[in-house]
């Protein structure tokens, strides 16, 4: 008496599965799921890193000009302190 663990059974199952479905043509459809969700999974990553590109580059402009700002507020408080110094050197 065979086990349902034995190499054996569990071949024989796999070969009447593996049947089953090709002459039931699950096959091709199985094939065409796995196809299509692959083609799915690679626009999404195309989709998603050029948003993420579009993203980063907004960012880095409100970056900039923040910075740009930043300068200007940093040299117009410390036009007004150099003046003061010129004019304690020139005393």
């Amino acid at each position: 008496m065979e086990t349902l663990f034995s190499g054996k059974v569990l071949s024989k199952m796999l070969m009447e599965t593996v049947i089953d479905i090709v002459e039931s043509k699950g096959l091709i459809i199985l094939l065409l799921i796995i196809a299509w969700l692959a083609i799915w999974l690679l626009v999404r990553e195309i989709r998603t890193w050029y948003w993420k590109i579009n993203e980063i580059l907004v960012l880095l402009k409100k970056i900039e000009e923040n910075t740009n700002q930043n300068n200007n507020i940093i040299k117009e408080n410390k036009q007004p302190e150099i003046k003061e110094e010129i004019n304690q050197i020139q005393q």
